[in-house]
């Protein structure tokens, strides 16, 4: 393991919050940490309504990392509807601009669209 670097620093999914923010701190420590086989490091932080999510998935789904993403974004992010619904009433409501564009280009992204498709707007 890096030299610094805690695995405390993740906390355990249980299905609450952004799943997708989530799975990019995972895959950042197992970065760090040199951990190769991320399919077996994710699910040791997973929890409740998670890990049963993880635990339905076949033992060749439980092995490519991929799959495990796909499965936890299917359950715990809002569909496509809820998406655009959230993207068309979104408003700035003075947090940091980047803090508010990353909020955008990520409901945009579960909607279908990209980032050179948001600058046209």
């Amino acid at each position: 393991m890096a030299s610094g670097v805690s695995k405390d620093v993740i906390k355990l999914f249980t299905g609450q919050g952004d799943v997708g923010a989530w799975i990019q701190k995972v895959e950042l420590m197992a970065k760090l940490t040199k951990v190769k086989d991320v399919a077996s490091f994710l699910p040791l932080y997973l929890e409740g309504n998670a890990l049963a999510v993880y635990l339905e998935l076949s033992d060749h789904d439980k092995s490519e990392v991929d799959a495990i993403k796909k499965a936890l974004v299917r359950a715990f992010s809002d569909s496509t509807f809820e998406a655009l619904s959230k993207l068309k009433a979104s408003r700035w409501t003075g947090e940091p601009v980047d803090v508010f564009a990353n909020d955008i280009r990520r409901v945009a992204r579960r909607v279908g669209l990209e980032v050179m498709e948001l600058r046209r707007w």
